[in-house]
């Protein structure tokens, strides 16, 4: 029901992560797979 939402959400925060956080991550390939989960569930 708000999938759409949180994986838009969880995106933005990867993208914001990547930037500010000293915690080694994969925040933007994070970020890349919540948009394409978005994106996917979006054209459904």
């Amino acid at each position: 029901r708000f999938a759409l939402a949180s994986h838009f959400f969880w995106g933005l925060w990867s993208i914001l992560q990547a930037k500010i956080s000293t915690i080694e991550f994969g925040y933007l390939d994070y970020a890349q797979s919540r948009f394409e989960a978005y994106f996917q569930h979006k054209a459904q």
